[in-house]
């Protein structure tokens, strides 16, 4: 749920579409600051620690019907302080928040507007933007990493996520991995990724796996008929060799669980 979803994605519907996709739980959560299309990013960035619409979405919970309802928040790190700090203070009655960068360090760019920029300017960027990163996993405040590497590759700050060009991510990973930090697999990134990003994706998943962090799973839905789809994540933990074993909760897959490469 998001200021730039649909106005169909209410707390009613989105309980009556996890229903009928049959879910045990899921966590309904609500960008912080609100992101709205067309905005700048200083006017995102007055808003920070307002939490206002956050707390309408958890009263407006109503009958679950049996579904688990967790509280979540998506929230950035300040991105024009760049010390790790985040753009909420307050995390009282928040059970899953998770860690997301939408703008670019700095606080003028949007990651969805970002361009590729010239090579020195590029490694420039990644360096304040991993050390952004590194610094607000340490806090120790967040659960998991939203829709992981969609600014690295729509700002092009690396040529791709092969496990070569991943490199600078190692740092973060062991991060995580230490905090108990999980992996988002976010199924929008299939609408965002473009080659060489998407193809080589499932080697960023492995990587991650091999310092043995764990696994959630995300519809990002901004309409109810996305609520509860993983078409594009079953892919990518097919082709990355996940097992049930590597997620936070037990996820079903399409088909046999079993994985080809799963014994490697």
């Amino acid at each position: 749920m998001s200021g730039h979803s649909e106005a169909r994605m209410t707390p009613d519907n989105v309980m009556a579409a996890a229903k009928s996709r049959r879910l045990d739980g899921l966590v309904m959560l609500e960008h912080l600051p609100q992101i709205f299309p067309g905005e700048p990013a200083s006017a995102w960035y007055s808003r920070k620690n307002d939490r206002l619409h956050l707390d309408a979405l958890y009263s407006a919970i109503g009958d679950s019907g049996g579904v688990k309802v967790v509280k979540g928040v998506e929230i950035d790190p300040d991105p024009v302080k760049l010390d790790g700090s985040l753009m909420l203070d307050d995390f009282s009655t928040i059970d899953f928040p998770v860690f997301a960068t939408h703008v670019l360090p700095g606080g003028k760019t949007f990651w969805f507007s970002a361009m590729p920029m010239p090579a020195p300017v590029a490694e420039q960027v990644l360096e304040e933007y991993l050390t952004m990163l590194k610094k607000a996993l340490s806090q120790g405040q967040v659960k998991a990493w939203a829709h992981p590497g969609a600014t690295i590759a729509k700002a092009a700050l690396l040529k791709d996520f092969s496990r070569e060009s991943i490199e600078p991510l190692e740092e973060v990973f062991a991060i995580m991995s230490e905090r108990g930090v999980a992996f988002e697999l976010n199924e929008l990134l299939a609408k965002k990724l473009e080659p060489p990003y998407i193809t080589s994706y499932p080697q960023l998943v492995d990587a991650a796996r091999a310092w043995g962090i764990r696994f959630v799973v995300g519809s990002d839905a901004h309409s109810p008929e996305n609520v509860g789809v993983y078409k594009w994540v079953e892919a990518v933990a097919w082709e990355a060799c996940l097992t049930r074993e590597d997620f936070l909760d037990v996820v079903e897959l399409a088909g046999d669980t079993s994985r080809p490469c799963a014994s490697s």
